[in-house]
């Protein structure tokens, strides 16, 4: 049974899968042959076409979005269930990372939701030995999560509050990354790319940009190595 399920979830798609990836977090609630099956779950998904990936800028940052850019890859650099990433220059030179939601994802999400919803619901309702489990509950939980990862205005706003909160938020050309610096670990934190007339756009819809790693270009400072003795 545990294998079958894996296996229909991974026909299903990956809002299934990622429901499965969510299922294989929690031992505390599901059976260990459940939990071992769920863990090989793996996102399988069609990288975009590049003309979409244009279709989505064009209808998210207008007709003239090529202005803001001097390049980009068409080849992604990787692609997920909910959006895929692609590397880019900017016409400032910077070099920049752009997130581009899949079309219809959220409404592909909501009616595989609806699905897994009734299923829960049959569940508690059939089988006594689920309803510990809470099946409903951990839908409204995979709900909370799926609703917050097709939001790009929150994660932007994370992006944002993170660095703000962290007394020590290092703003370096970076990717989210670790470094090292011999004592303590530093978080490094991307600053959002900011355009004229582009960003607050982007920054509300389906579209979310950041810089690109370059640890060489800027290195912490002698303040911040003995900022960071002090929290040792």
């Amino acid at each position: 049974m545990p294998a079958r399920l894996r296996l229909s979830f991974e026909e299903l798609g990956p809002t299934f899968v990622k429901f499965g990836q969510l299922i294989a977090s929690r031992p505390d609630l599901v059976p260990q042959d459940y939990l071992e099956e769920m863990t090989l779950l793996q996102d399988q998904v069609q990288s975009l076409e590049f003309k979409v990936v244009e279709q989505v800028l064009t209808e998210e940052l207008g007709v003239n979005w090529k202005k803001h850019f001097r390049s980009i890859e068409e080849v992604p650099l990787g692609s997920a269930s909910i959006a895929q990433v692609h590397r880019a220059v900017l016409t400032t030179g910077e070099h920049a990372v752009i997130k581009v939601q899949r079309p219809g994802i959220v409404q592909t999400i909501n009616d595989d939701l609806n699905v897994l919803y009734f299923i829960a619901e049959l569940l508690e309702r059939y089988i006594p030995e689920i309803r510990p489990f809470n099946p409903i509950g951990m839908i409204d939980e995979y709900f909370k999560t799926l609703e917050l990862e097709t939001n790009f205005v929150v994660e932007a706003n994370n992006i944002r509050k993170f660095k703000e909160t962290t007394a020590l938020g290092f703003i370096v050309t970076g990717l989210i990354g670790v470094a090292t610096l011999g004592i303590v670990q530093a978080v490094l934190i991307p600053k959002t790319v900011q355009l004229a007339g582009f960003f607050e756009r982007f920054f509300v819809v389906m579209i979310i940009i950041m810089e690109t790693l370059n640890p060489g270009k800027r290195r912490p400072t002698d303040f911040h190595v003995n900022e960071l003795k002090k929290i040792r």
